[in-house]
């Protein structure tokens, strides 16, 4: 078959025009032929490889020349693209010492046609499936041939399209199925789930039996994995009635999906494979999922799509998460939330992932939560539902939204100028004796330096008066503020002294907070106008205002460690500061 297309490939740059011969060549393209020809070319078979080897250059002929003028142009779709990449893609790259293809073929399934291509028409492809594992490379910075730091494996439905192609589902293999969620999405699905299950579960009359979720669509399987290994006293169903989507998952993904009346395993509960919802499901899902990729397939199968029939699962607390482009494509879906539950019932969440974001203006993922009786979105609840009970550790730290009502406090000269002149020496000392150091400035500047005062309890054990005293400081404000109940159990988790020089970015990113921490104080340890210009210390106040604080050497900003606070570029000379932060743990 191999050998029959590139034939017609050359028939066709023989007897019309190269223009011709393209079009054929996309044309294939189009008809998914790309994932299964690389899968050839890295074939054990000789035969195999060889055609393939032969077809795929013959199509690489085709692409235009890195020096064509037209080359923008030319590659204004996809399919063009795919063709001018072809030859890297089919190269082989460097991880671990050990070479290994850029993109490693794994599995191909076509949803229709004979051989390796799909029909050319009579079906959209949307259940054709592919998986490749691609190198995570970073750039050679002038060397011959880049070490690539990581491996992914890649779950594709629909003809694949190289490098324009938007996996539904990534693993990174180095870590466990199941131990790491990587989207936005899914991250917060999987939190909001997880609340919504615990609610479940604390309340006496709440859903019978055990808390449940249902998730339509399968997938790749990591959000029913993830499910399964940390929260072992959920059962998590998934509709997905595509027996070839869960063979892909199970055997390719690491998935642990189990028919019905199947136990769990020691290390991962598996999850439920429903090919219908059933009738005897109305009203004990704690929360239903219902992601973008993941629900495409399982809508096109017959999944409970109508925000009605959504809700007649709900348990009394139960809410829908779903990803709001999907609701977007159905304002009928939209409405249906609305008249269900009021506009109350329906929170929108959006990933804040730039600086200059807004909850209005943000470009990136979003998610509707939709139910009657949605609970409050909080770290300080997850610490109450489900990580209290575990008696896991609690680092004490604020809640996010409590944390941007509170007011940052100026302790005009909390250390004297010998103090000062102290922090710089065991600064200087800490950097020669092993202290862990960070150069957070790139990509070749060493603008923005940190030592880390706290590397084997150096800081405290070097100079206890001091560290002594900056915790008093952490505890007296903790304590009059109210930001915690329990100052005497405060102790650093940090102590960072940092050189940032001009042209130094600092801190850009105005939501900026120290997580895991409840107290922060910075200490200047430069003088403003002499040292240094720029480099203000700001929060994030209401309305998007930027509040600055002024500070002068010796003095120190006292503050809730999660409010969101950030540090304008130093436009001249160099801003040094030490930033200790104090915590509800061991001191570290």
């Amino acid at each position: 078959e191999l050998l029959a297309l590139l034939a017609a490939l050359r028939r066709a740059a023989t007897l019309g025009s190269r223009p011709a011969a393209v079009e054929f060549a996309e044309g294939l393209l189009r008809r998914g032929l790309a994932a299964p020809l690389l899968q050839r070319l890295q074939s054990t078979s000789p035969a195999s490889a060889r055609a393939a080897t032969a077809l795929a250059e013959a199509l690489q002929q085709l692409a235009a020349a890195p020096a064509d003028a037209e080359l923008e142009s030319s590659c204004s779709t996809w399919e063009a693209r795919l063709l001018q990449s072809l030859g890297y893609l089919a190269s082989a790259g460097r991880l671990g010492g050990r070479h290994c293809w850029r993109v490693r073929v794994v599995h191909c399934e076509p949803c229709c046609g004979r051989g390796i291509l799909l029909a050319s028409e009579g079906c959209e492809h949307r259940t054709a499936l592919a998986v490749v594992d691609v190198l995570v490379e970073r750039e050679a910075d002038g060397q011959a041939e880049a070490e690539a730091v990581g491996q992914v494996r890649e779950l594709h439905s629909g003809p694949w399209r190289g490098l324009d192609s938007m996996p539904d589902c990534s693993w990174d293999l180095s870590l466990a199925p199941g131990s790491a969620l990587s989207s936005w999405q899914e991250t917060t699905a999987a939190g909001v789930a997880l609340l919504l299950a615990a609610v479940a579960r604390d309340a006496a009359d709440s859903c019978p039996g055990e808390p449940a979720v249902l998730i339509l669509g399968l997938g790749a399987g990591a959000l029913p994995s993830f499910l399964g290994r940390y929260a072992q006293w959920l059962r998590v169903d998934v509709f997905e009635p595509s027996s070839a989507a869960v063979r892909v998952a199970q055997r390719h993904f690491g998935c642990l999906a189990q028919k019905d009346g199947q136990g769990p395993s020691p290390t991962r509960r598996a999850c439920h494979v429903l090919a219908e919802v059933p009738a005897l499901s109305k009203g004990q899902y704690a929360a239903i999922l219902a992601l973008g990729p993941l629900m495409q397939g399982a809508l096109s199968c017959g999944a409970p799509a109508a925000p009605r029939s959504l809700a007649e699962l709900l348990g009394p607390a139960g809410a829908v998460v779903i990803d709001s482009r999907v609701a977007a494509s159905s304002p009928v879906f939209a409405a249906g939330l609305t008249s269900l539950w009021g506009r109350d019932g329906v929170t929108e969440l959006a990933e804040l992932a730039f600086p200059d974001d807004t909850a209005e203006q943000v470009g990136g993922p979003r998610l509707l939560v939709a139910g009657p009786d949605l609970p409050e979105l909080s770290t300080r609840e997850w610490h109450r539902r489900l990580i209290a009970p575990t008696g896991m550790f609690w680092s004490g730290s604020m809640d996010l939204a409590e944390a941007q009502a509170t007011e940052v406090l100026h302790a005009a000269g909390a250390l004297t100028a010998s103090e000062v002149k102290d922090i710089h020496a065991l600064a200087e000392r800490a950097a020669h004796t092993g202290a862990a150091r960070e150069i957070r400035s790139a990509p070749a500047s060493d603008t923005w330096e940190v030592t880390f005062l706290q590397t084997d309890n150096f800081f405290e054990r070097e100079a206890p008066e001091l560290a002594a005293k900056i915790a008093s400081l952490a505890r007296t404000a903790g304590d009059r503020a109210g930001w915690t109940k329990d100052v005497h159990d405060l102790h650093i988790r940090v102590c960072e002294y940092h050189r940032q020089a001009s042209p130094c970015p600092c801190l850009p990113d105005v939501h900026h907070f120290d997580a895991d921490s409840v107290v922060t104080i910075d200490i200047m340890l430069s003088a403003p106008g002499r040292d240094f210009d720029g480099g203000e210390f700001r929060t994030l106040e209401g309305g998007g205002l930027l509040r600055p604080h002024m500070f002068s050497e010796g003095d120190a900003l006292i503050f809730a460690s999660h409010k969101f606070h950030s540090v304008a570029p130093v436009t001249r000379g160099s801003r040094r500061v030490l930033v200790v932060e104090f915590w509800q743990g061991p001191p570290r």
